[in-house]
């Protein structure tokens, strides 16, 4: 769910006021007076318990973009405002872990522990962006010169895990988690990359870990049956 919000900090006591918990995902380092700024196209991820998401729709559906910090709701369960291509965001066990152990930030907001914030970030450069994280797949270097670097490492080191900074390792600690993505929700995300012009690598590999086959088409002009 895309809004817009107007104040950071009475989001966040609005939320405590109603005892509904909420998690801002990542990229809090950059917080400073309702960064990113109004109009930007940077935003803030925040996942919330499902009970909140009314009223979030009803609080913030008709602020502008001009008017607001960009944010973008998600929920540990399925919700048609707070889906990610037809799918929770992150696995629900995650989500749940996410948000009951979640830790204030620096008296401001609540974040993730240094062990989910290290599972959640993983799974977005691997399964939401794939390649377009700039991992690579067996490469390290490549992740190592990705934004997501210096948070990754920072919440490996707090909570005592290591990635090799590539998607077939960040696969292989997910899926040894029992957090690794599965066959519907792939399905899904290979459409949506498709619908875009993207083909990925990792997705592929993904698909030929699964047991039986998978038929994929694709007519580039006109089919005639």
């Amino acid at each position: 769910m895309r809004i817009y919000i107007p104040d950071m900090n009475d989001f966040f006591s609005f939320m405590d006021k109603n005892s509904w918990p909420y998690t801002v995902l990542r990229g809090y380092r950059n917080y400073k007076d309702n960064f990113p700024p109004y109009g930007s196209k940077e935003d803030i991820d925040i996942l919330v318990t499902e009970h909140a998401i009314t009223a979030i729709n009803d609080r913030y559906r008709n602020i502008s973009r001009r008017n607001g910090v960009k944010c973008d709701i998600y929920s540990p369960v399925y919700h048609p405002d707070t889906n990610y291509l037809g799918h929770p965001y992150f696995p629900q066990s995650l989500s749940k872990n996410i948000l009951s152990r979640h830790i204030i930030w620096n008296d401001l907001f609540y974040v993730p522990c240094p062990e989910d914030r290290f599972y959640a970030l993983l799974y977005h450069i691997a399964y939401h962006k794939a390649e377009t994280s700039g991992f690579d797949f067996n490469d390290p270097g490549a992740g190592k010169a990705t934004k997501y670097h210096a948070e990754l490492q920072d919440a490996g080191e707090q909570s005592g895990l290591y990635t090799d900074y590539t998607l077939h390792d960040a696969h292989n600690l997910l899926a040894k988690k029992q957090l690794g993505i599965n066959s519907n929700v792939l399905r899904d995300y290979i459409k949506n990359d498709f619908s875009r012009g993207r083909k990925s690598y990792f997705y592929a590999w993904l698909c030929n870990q699964e047991p039986g086959e998978l038929n994929l088409f694709v007519i580039r002009r006109i089919a005639v049956a």
